[in-house]
Parts: structure tokens; C-alpha cells; sequence
């Protein structure tokens, strides 16, 4: 969470960063004003002289005495070395961990004037002592927003109750708790635009000298919100654009003015179940293609000879009409195949009102 320039949200941000950095286990280093020295290397002792050979056991023995003690001291001192380093490089590395946070949480402008403090310790307190001493804190804008919330202005009665615990959990730690009975006077006051008869019964408590618990009054509304949310129906209502759509018409109403990337309005055709008309040959009455005088049936002559074997008694009309015109009544069906074209020979619709067959 960034901090805001005006510091309004000074509490929410503390409490992110110190959430924030527990995984770390860095909460120390926002205690701290400065940063431990490094450690320095341990002077050792010097080992006693080996004696020679020559000299008596006695003085070997006080020998490996003294070389023993030497060299127990020098190894305690390397292992207290080896853990000041440790705690030395793990407490940079928390450091560095914080300071990351404090660079990418805070404004600009406000570092700019906190530049000075050179631990990320020193920079937090710094920070919060800033805004809390200008007065720039949370206090005034969480009392604010605790009284003005109303269950009208949330998109569901769920988002109202939420907010209205959240909000009496920040008052309690900024230190302005209000007492039970001013708390259900402003919860009352809260959903008596949506909820007006249950605000009403919750006043007639009140008068009697009782106060009822605000957790069980939150429940008593999330239950009601289950069954028909008014707040939800309210905000739909608030926010739902008038539709322009006429009535009778058959056109969908569209969710926006869409226009296309030509700026021009999109053209819509309308849908109709009127059912599309269809064309029959003038002369046989048949639907298909190519009617008139190049009707198969009304000039059998043009046929070609499989559909004039499938239909025998059109034969002889065809064989009259081709000696009419000189035509070989032999040849009559290549004849008509071959001086047609081939875009003219008929198509019988599946639903054709007759069957050729």
C-alpha cells in the first residue's frame, strides 16, 4: 500500500508494512535509529613454544597444557567473530528489505525533506512523527467516513456491513470508540433508507430503555439481504440507462452507442418472420429454375433425354414439336442437350410444392 501524499492513510500504511516485513522477521530494524558496526577480527592468541625432546615430561605436559587453553580461546573467539558476522550481514539484509518499502511506498516530495535519516529505522519514525505532528493523520477522515456511511451509497447490503464493521475496528484503534447505544443510534440511521420498518422496530427498542447487540442487528440484515437485497435493487436502479428502445420493436436494445472506427453509426436490419416468397414457371407451375421458355414441361423439345425417360408422356410432345421444327426425331434429346446452354437446365427445389418424378 503507497502511502498518500496528504498522509490520510498513515494508519493503513503502518499496519501493511508491518505485516509486510514479519515474513522477514525485520520488525527490529524499525526500532532501530542506526545500524550495528561491523565486526572486526579477533587477535588471537600465540601458541606456547613446542619444548624440545630433550627436555623433562614434566615440561611437555605443562606445555600441552598451556597449548590446549591457547587453543580452546582462539577458537571461542573465531566462533563469536563468525556470529557477529552472521547478525551483521542479516540485519544489512533487513535493512535493505525495509528501506525498498519506505523508497516504493512513500511520495517523492516526502523523502525529499527526510533525505538526512540514513536507516530505514530512523527514516519510519521520522515519517510518522511528519504527518502526525502536521496533523496530516487518519483520525479526522476515518470519524468522517464512519458517519457518513449509508447503506444507499454501497452496491450490496454485504459491501454496507463490511464497511460498517471495518470501520468501527479503525475508530477502536485510533482510540474513539463510541459506546454500544451510539452505535446502534448510527446503524439505525444507516439503513433507515432501505431498511425503514426494521429501522423503525430497532427505535421502538431503543425507546424502551434497551439496546440491542450490533453484531446480531448486521447478521438480522445480511439475512434479509439473502432473500431480496434493496440496496442492491437500488443501485441497479441508479445506475440502469434509460432505454430508448420502442415498443413493438423487434430490434435489440444495445448496451452503448457503438460506433465503428469510421466514426459512422453501425447500420442494424431489423429481423422478420415474414416467410420468403417463392417463384413458380409460369407454365408448368412448378418451382425451379429456369421457367418460361425453358420449361421442361411446356417445351419438352429442350429436355434432355434422361429427364424425358423418366417422364414417357412428354415424348411425343417432344417428337411433334422437333418435326414441327425439322428436326430428326432420332436426335431430338442430343439436339436439345447440345443447344441449350448448360445454365438453363432446371433445378428442382426440395420444396417444391409438385414432384417432377
Amino acid at each position: 500500500m503507497n502511502l498518500a501524499k496528504d498522509g490520510k492513510n498513515i494508519l493503513l500504511w503502518e499496519a501493511a508494512l508491518r505485516n509486510q516485513i514479519v515474513g522477514k522477521a525485520a520488525e527490529d530494524i524499525l526500532e532501530e535509529a542506526s545500524v550495528p558496526p561491523k565486526p572486526s577480527k579477533p587477535i588471537y592468541q600465540d601458541l606456547p613454544p613446542r619444548p624440545d625432546d630433550t627436555e623433562p615430561q614434566a615440561v611437555s605436559l605443562t606445555w600441552q597444557s598451556q597449548f590446549d587453553t591457547v587453543r580452546r580461546t582462539n577458537e571461542a573467539y573465531e566462533a563469536q567473530y563468525n556470529r557477529q558476522q552472521k547478525d551483521y550481514r542479516d540485519h544489512i539484509e533487513k535493512e535493505a528489505f525495509v528501506m525498498s518499502i519506505l523508497l516504493a511506498t512513500v511520495h517523492q516530495e516526502t523523502l525529499e525533506g527526510l533525505r538526512s535519516h540514513k536507516t530505514a529505522g530512523a527514516l519510519f519514525v521520522a515519517i510518522l512523527k511528519h504527518y502526525k505532528d502536521q496533523g496530516l493523520t487518519e483520525e479526522c477522515t476515518l470519524w468522517a467516513n464512519f458517519f457518513s456511511l449509508r447503506s444507499a451509497h454501497c452496491d450490496s447490503t454485504a459491501q454496507f456491513t463490511s464497511k460498517f464493521k471495518a470501520g468501527l475496528a479503525r475508530l477502536d484503534d485510533i482510540d474513539l470508540k463510541s459506546s454500544p447505544k451510539g452505535v446502534v443510534f448510527q446503524f439505525v440511521v444507516a439503513i433507515e433508507d432501505q431498511f425503514k420498518t426494521y429501522a423503525q422496530q430497532q427505535r421502538q427498542i431503543l425507546r424502551q430503555g434497551r439496546v440491542p447487540d450490533i453484531d446480531a442487528m448486521i447478521n438480522e440484515i445480511n439475512d434479509e439481504a439473502r432473500r431480496e437485497d434493496p440496496v442492491k435493487k437500488a443501485m441497479a436502479l441508479r445506475v440502469q440507462p434509460k432505454s430508448t428502445q420502442q415498443p413493438g420493436s423487434n430490434q435489440r436494445q444495445g448496451k452503448g452507442d457503438k460506433v465503428k472506427k469510421d466514426n459512422k453509426p453501425r447500420n442494424t436490419k431489423p429481423t422478420s418472420s415474414k416467410p420468403v416468397e417463392r417463384r413458380y414457371c409460369p407454365s408448368c407451375q412448378y418451382e425451379h429454375l429456369g421457367g418460361g421458355p425453358n420449361c421442361w414441361f411446356a417445351y419438352p423439345e429442350k429436355a434432355s433425354k434422361q429427364f424425358l425417360d423418366k417422364h414417357p408422356k412428354l415424348v411425343q410432345k417432344a417428337a411433334k414439336s422437333t418435326q414441327s421444327n425439322d428436326i430428326p426425331s432420332a436426335n431430338f434429346g442430343v439436339a436439345a442437350t447440345t443447344s441449350v446452354p448448360s445454365s438453363y437446365n432446371a433445378q428442382v427445389s426440395p420444396t417444391s410444392r409438385h414432384t417432377i418424378e
